[in-house]
């Protein structure tokens, strides 16, 4: 009996559960998508037993609103939406958007300390880590068992391995967060294998060729040096090593040549005969934008969306791609926009200036970078609608609202909007 009360006081504590359920939450690159989805209604799960309606603060509603206000509209939009059942499977998939912030706004004792936060953050770089040396093996086994080296190469490869869902442009937003933290670190203290890491990350970043991956690590770094760079002792030398580390493998000719594709092919809309990542991109941005237009005050329901997209490339692309495969809008502002109208984008809008405000007063450079790298991967992405662009919002998310919500000040700043 006394064998297990040990058990339970020592390891079952809720210090513990609360360390457990973060790790499971942050594994999230290596995890398959039942254990992604799994890991999240675990966190809410404790966080509706760990419910104390004393500890909620006055101001929690208005938090709750501004961070879940843009997609309390798009929720709305069920209610003017045709096809319901798309909508409501599409609502069903980004609910963490909404259940994340209600978890940890009204249970607060689920709040994890900066000390456990920050054991997290270590465990999420080490994750990524080992999902690089993964991806390594992996291209050492197809290049050696003369599969064929070729420009995709390292793109073909990471679709090859069925165990995970690898995206390119996810798997850099994984990468790219995991290197962002260990600048913050380093920024204060040099360490070797933390510079290390660094360097085995941004490497597999930049062979993976993810555009905006790389652009939006490369302007969250810039963000992040200009604002700290009269707080932090290293910044200029982590900056001037980590910028001829890209140079040095941007030299690279394929790299380059996915850069400079897009200004070669130009902003033309795509046919049977050019089809590039681009083209494709920009007959989604004017298929989206057109639908926009016929409803821009309220927008036409996340339910129909993706059927009047599908639509418009019928009737004004001469691709066969289009019908073949099913286009989002790639793109999570105009997403918005065409799903729920004027008012969910600036419900977002107000959502990301507040949230700006409070960490430039705070100086907190690490979230501002991180928000900065999320919102550049938006405008070429519809991040929000894959389970794993979800989990790393989630994550972001997590951590934005733990400074927001750590001591009884910060609370009372939340109605300085």
């Amino acid at each position: 009996m006394n064998f297990f009360l040990i058990i339970k006081e020592k390891y079952l504590c809720e210090k513990n559960i609360q360390l457990f359920l973060l790790f499971f939450i942050f594994s999230f690159p290596i995890l398959p998508f039942f254990l992604v989805t799994m890991s999240i209604t675990a966190f809410v799960l404790y966080g509706i037993i760990k419910f104390d309606k004393k500890r909620i603060s006055d101001n929690s509603f208005q938090l709750f609103i501004l961070f879940t206000g843009f997609f309390l509209i798009l929720i709305f939009s069920l209610f003017y939406t045709s096809n319901l059942k798309e909508g409501v499977d599409l609502i069903i998939k980004q609910c963490p958007i909404l259940l994340t912030p209600i978890c940890l706004i009204f249970s607060p004792k689920v709040i994890p300390n900066k000390k456990t936060l920050n054991k997290t953050w270590n465990y999420f770089v080490f994750i990524n880590v080992i999902l690089c040396l993964f991806l390594i093996s992996n291209f050492i086994y197809y290049y050696t068992s003369k599969v064929g080296f070729s420009a995709r190469f390292f793109r073909e490869v990471l679709s090859k391995i069925e165990v995970l869902d690898l995206h390119p442009t996810y798997v850099s937003a994984y990468m790219g967060i995991a290197v962002l933290y260990l600048i913050d670190k380093l920024s204060n203290k040099i360490d070797y294998i933390k510079l290390g890491a660094v360097i085995l990350l941004v490497s597999v970043i930049l062979v993976l060729t993810s555009r905006i991956g790389i652009i939006a690590l490369l302007v969250a770094l810039v963000i992040y040096f200009v604002t700290s760079i009269k707080k932090r002792k290293n910044t200029i030398f982590l900056g001037g090593m980590l910028f001829a580390v890209i140079a040095l493998v941007y030299s690279n000719d394929f790299i380059q040549k996915r850069f400079t594709r897009i200004y070669s092919s130009g902003l033309v809309m795509p046919d049977s005969h050019n089809l590039t990542s681009t083209n494709l991109r920009t007959g989604i941005f004017y298929c989206t934008l057109l639908i926009t237009k016929e409803d821009w005050l309220t927008g036409i329901g996340v339910g129909d969306l993706q059927f009047y997209l599908n639509e418009c490339y019928k009737e004004n692309f001469d691709t066969t791609l289009f019908q073949r495969r099913q286009f989002n809008t790639h793109n999570h502002y105009l997403f918005l926009f065409a799903s729920a109208g004027i008012f969910s984008v600036l419900a977002f809008l107000i959502f990301i200036v507040w949230n700006m405000r409070f960490l430039h007063r705070k100086k907190n450079f690490f979230l501002i970078s991180i928000f900065v790298f999320l919102l550049v991967i938006f405008c070429t992405e519809s991040f929000l609608q894959r389970a794993y662009g979800i989990a790393t919002y989630n994550i972001f998310i997590i951590t934005l609202l733990c400074a927001i919500l750590e001591n009884s000040q910060n609370k009372k700043e939340i109605i300085k909007v």
